[in-house]
């Protein structure tokens, strides 16, 4: 990951989501705080594995609201 990236990863804040489907069923996901973008827990999604990136460099998320 070049320089760049990598800050603009270490700048990011995300906070935990619930929403409910349709279907009444509680879904989890992630915001992204900068552009309010729903992250889906999905490992095929980059936002999310830039986020789990996130993680690592040890940043914890917002908790979500009640």
């Amino acid at each position: 990951m070049d320089g760049f990236k990598y800050q603009e990863l270490l700048t990011q804040s995300y906070k935990m989501y619930k929403q409910h489907s349709y279907h009444g069923t509680l879904l989890d996901c992630i915001i992204r705080l900068s552009d309010n973008a729903f992250i889906p827990f999905d490992p095929a999604n980059t936002d999310y594995q830039v986020y789990l990136k996130w993680l690592e460099a040890g940043n914890e998320p917002e908790p979500a609201d009640s």
